[in-house]
């Protein structure tokens, strides 16, 4: 927490230093006087904005020239408000609106084909990691390429100009992109905290099963390997929470509950005896606790399909316990908490589990999530 706030100290100040060399520039200009400065303010702003699309631009194309490079194909591209996918071999667009996207946006490659096997797991798995790093590599190319603007600008006396101004924008567009790949939010990880995970051969396998999720149904190797390195955890009694995890072990539950899939019997165990029991959500850590519960959905959909009203209704109640708890504010989750409620109090054997399983505005972008997501829903 304090290198965070320490963070956005930094980037507060870079944006500050840019914004008081704004108002200088203005004010050794002759007519400063009688400048708007409403006018004046959003000529800058839309300088920065410029120049932090521009970085975005060159953070995605790093991404892009290094998934090419190694061979891989692009599955999902956020660039600025634009959000483009392949879903099923045709291409399709829309629009995301996140102001995050402005710093860096977001690359997804197919893993299908690319590690499959342990074979192909080997062979693509450096590729990979200069795919993760390609974007931070072009932000620092772009930071250093502002300082040589800079520098040019100061040895022809030429300090005070908007070149000058674009380029100290886009040095500091440069390093927010820089700054967001060491950073954690949720279940979103810099490209840096990626690439040193990938370092991990477990955590890199656990990863990827978390991506293939929306790409076909033979995760076998993938889910199979992810799966025994939570087990192993499981069963020794290490920390086994982490995003990668979490996320991996929600879309297997999925599958597993669509019968496309199977679960870890020393991972389901554990769950029921240490995690879905009282107090046993509070044995996590409070942020990995968060995490878990933010990804409930296709657990208690799970749960019901296997082991019935009763017990999905225990662990639906435990959630919202531990969500109380946290005092967590997630509209959506506090939405789902009430209709799973409402579908789990009038739920018959033999009816559909309509609404019970997760539903993301990325994910469900993609037929063979979209197709699992309704087979879970229709299994009686």
């Amino acid at each position: 927490m304090k290198n965070r706030i320490f963070g956005y100290i930094i980037n507060l100040t870079l944006f500050a230093g840019y914004c008081v060399f704004c108002w200088y520039y203005c004010s050794i200009q002759p007519g400063y006087v009688s400048m708007n400065a409403v006018l004046e303010a959003l000529k800058f702003a839309a300088i920065f904005l410029a120049a932090l699309a521009l970085a975005a631009l060159c953070h995605q194309s790093g991404h892009i020239i290094f998934a090419v490079w190694g061979g891989f194909k692009l599955k999902y591209l956020e660039l600025l408000f634009i959000k483009l996918w392949n879903d099923g071999g045709k291409l399709r667009a829309g629009f995301v609106l996140n102001a995050g996207i402005m710093t860096c946006g977001r690359a997804e490659i197919t893993v299908k084909n690319a590690f499959g096997t342990r074979e192909a797991f080997s062979k693509n798995r450096a590729k990979y990691e200069r795919f993760i790093l390609g974007g931070f590599i072009f932000n620092a190319i772009g930071l250093i390429c502002g300082i040589i603007v800079c520098a040019v600008c100061l040895s022809y006396h030429n300090v005070y100009s908007l070149l000058c101004i674009a380029a100290l924008a886009f040095i500091v567009s440069n390093w927010f992109c820089i700054y967001a790949a060491f950073t954690e939010e949720g279940f979103a990880c810099g490209d840096f905290l990626i690439f040193a995970v990938s370092r991990d051969t477990e955590r890199l396998v656990t990863s990827l099963a978390a991506k293939s999720a929306t790409e076909s149904l033979d995760h076998s190797f993938l889910f199979c390997e992810a799966q025994n390195a939570v087990a192993l955890k499981c069963e020794n009694g290490l920390p086994w929470a982490d995003a990668d995890s979490i996320s991996a072990l929600s879309e297997i539950v999925l599958f597993a509950a669509a019968k496309k899939a199977r679960f870890d019997p020393c991972i389901e165990n554990y769950l029921n005896n240490e995690i879905f029991v009282p107090e046993g959500l509070n044995s996590l850590p409070p942020q990995k606790r968060k995490l878990f519960l933010l990804r409930i959905q296709n657990f208690i959909g799970y749960y019901l399909i296997n082991y019935g009203q009763d017990r999905a209704k225990e662990i639906l109640d435990l959630a919202k316990k531990a969500c109380d708890e946290m005092k967590l504010r997630d509209k959506l989750l506090k939405k789902y908490f009430e209709n799973a409620g409402t579908t789990l109090e009038k739920y018959e054997s033999g009816q559909k589990q309509k609404g019970l399983f997760l539903s993301s505005k990325y994910t469900g972008g993609f037929t063979c999530y979209r197709e699992i997501t309704d087979l879970a829903e229709g299994i009686r």
